[in-house]
């Protein structure tokens, strides 16, 4: 199941990414810049270092004293920062003793291409390495001339450059934490508790609960939402009491009609009724008319044979009577 990540995750890891970026970038300038300053340092103190060292050899490269350009260039090398000092003459020819005018291991010898018994290959080879700041001073007095070639390790400065690197590093990336839980804790105030407040408050209102009330008084987008959203909860209750009243005259006006409506029906049934017994009582008076009018029948008849026999009776009556004259 692919996770998905929410606004609020998103956009911590974005200000983070933004926070980080943008303190790295500084401590690499910062770097870079720190890297130039002691570059400059360096080429000063090699020019300075030269130029006291070309004060300090004129009598001995005058008078030829070997040993006090060695104890010169001794007290030079005792700086651990100073790699080689070499004194030569117009011709390029070394004035000084060779192994006593390296600060260098033997064992880097091979490395770095230092030939004790060839000083114009070996000084070639050092004024081309990387890792040696080289700088070059004549020295012209009184019709003498000759170059001191001074060379300084640049990995006592690249130790102090990456140093300074580590510190400002860590110092980026405990700014980077530090502003990150600042803006954790930021974003969680002023976004995140506010916006989890409004979503409750919608759920609330899609239960059917218009009692809620979103307590966000912030004069942001935040609160502008929070404002709006309580406005329209106020709008719902006065449209759902508005419906209420609506509906409570319907019921009402329901129940009337249903009142109306039983009445009328009992009223249609008594009337059902009533015809029924009047289509009853018709019935049964029709049933009394056909038996009267039966009897009638039968009573005429009667009547009529009664008649005859009077008839007759008369007629025999008549002819007794007359045969009694």
């Amino acid at each position: 199941m692919r996770m998905k990540l929410n606004f609020s995750t998103i956009y911590l890891s974005a200000l983070i990414l933004l926070n980080g970026l943008f303190n790295l970038s500084g401590a690499l300038y910062l770097t870079s810049k720190q890297k130039k300053t002691i570059s400059s340092l360096v080429e000063q103190k090699g020019k300075s270092l030269s130029s006291l060292v070309g004060s300090m050899v004129i009598n001995p490269l005058l008078s030829n004293d070997i040993v006090k350009l060695d104890n010169i260039v001794k007290t030079a090398l005792k700086d651990r920062e100073v790699a080689y000092l070499f004194i030569a003459d117009k011709e390029g020819n070394l004035l000084n003793t060779f192994t006593e005018a390296l600060n260098i291991s033997g064992k880097e010898f091979k490395r770095m291409g230092i030939k004790p018994d060839n000083f114009k290959i070996s000084l070639e080879n050092l004024l081309k390495n990387k890792n040696i700041y080289s700088v070059q001073s004549p020295i012209s007095v009184k019709g003498t001339t000759g170059t001191i070639y001074l060379g300084l390790s640049k990995k006592n400065f690249n130790r102090t450059i990456n140093r300074s690197f580590t510190i400002m590093i860590t110092i980026t990336l405990i700014v980077i934490i530090f502003t990150s839980l600042i803006s954790y804790m930021m974003f969680n105030h002023f976004v995140y508790k506010p916006l989890n407040k409004i979503i409750r408050a919608c759920s609330t209102i899609a239960a059917g609960d218009l009692s809620t009330n979103i307590d966000i008084h912030d004069k942001n987008e935040i609160g502008l939402v929070a404002d709006t959203m309580n406005n329209m909860i106020s709008n719902l209750k006065t449209v759902v009491l508005s419906l209420k009243d609506l509906l409570s005259g319907l019921e009402s006006t329901a129940k009337e009609a249903d009142e109306k409506s039983n009445t009328i029906s009992i009223n249609i049934n008594n009337q059902c009724e009533l015809i029924q017994n009047i289509f009853s009582s018709t019935d049964a008076s029709a049933s009394s008319l056909k038996e009267i009018s039966r009897q009638t029948d039968e009573l005429r008849s009667s009547s009529e044979e009664t008649s005859s026999s009077l008839a007759e009776l008369v007629t025999s009556s008549s002819e007794i009577t007359n045969n009694m004259d």
